[in-house]
């Protein structure tokens, strides 16, 4: 069994504002480097990756304090033209349409972006990979990969209340068995 720990990068200033980051490569905030300091998690014999994007890298640097490998499979979300966008401004501008997209769950799709099934299928994919690198793996990313791997580990279809909250300061453990079933096993709080 691999056991994979998914943690949110810190804060960047369009997280604080509520903006849809996707592929843009926002880095993270002084308050989100401050927070970051903050977080410890004890782990030995672990993996250590990252999104490609400098707001996971920088927060896997300062949490480990060395360079993760990146993998572009944990990138976060493509929200295409959404991007730097308020859901709530989009509701108001795309109205009924978007409610009907957002009630298709998994498979919600942002104007040039991806659902988050594809997110799900390029994650599970790469985990599929990873035990050569050994069975214990931490994984600095996104909200979106974390919310796709919820919905894989819980058979959420990402329409009402998500059944993990995620949040700032916890890491989120998975086990992946020999048969590729992507299990929650524990929220780990790292303040």
């Amino acid at each position: 069994m691999t056991n994979i720990i998914f943690i949110r990068h810190a804060e960047t200033e369009w997280n604080l504002s509520g903006l849809l980051q996707g592929h843009s490569d926002i880095p993270i905030c002084r308050q989100g480097e401050e927070n970051a300091k903050k977080w410890n998690i004890n782990l030995q014999n672990y993996t250590l990756w990252s999104s490609p994007l400098q707001r996971a890298t920088k927060t896997a640097e300062i949490i480990f304090s060395e360079k993760p490998k990146i993998e572009a499979a944990l990138i976060e979300m493509n929200w295409g033209n959404w991007e730097g966008k308020k859901l709530s401004d989009l509701r108001k501008e795309f109205g009924e349409k978007m409610i009907v997209n957002e009630n298709l769950g998994l498979d919600m799709k942002p104007t040039n972006g991806e659902t988050p099934r594809e997110v799900q299928n390029r994650v599970l994919k790469w985990l599929k990979t990873i035990e050569k690198f050994g069975k214990n793996h931490v994984c600095v990313t996104h909200k979106g990969v974390i919310r796709a791997a919820i919905a894989l580990a819980t058979d959420w279809e990402m329409i009402g209340k998500i059944p993990i909250r995620i949040e700032s300061g916890n890491a989120y453990s998975f086990n992946l068995s020999s048969i590729n079933k992507l299990t929650y096993s524990s929220t780990i709080s790292m303040i």
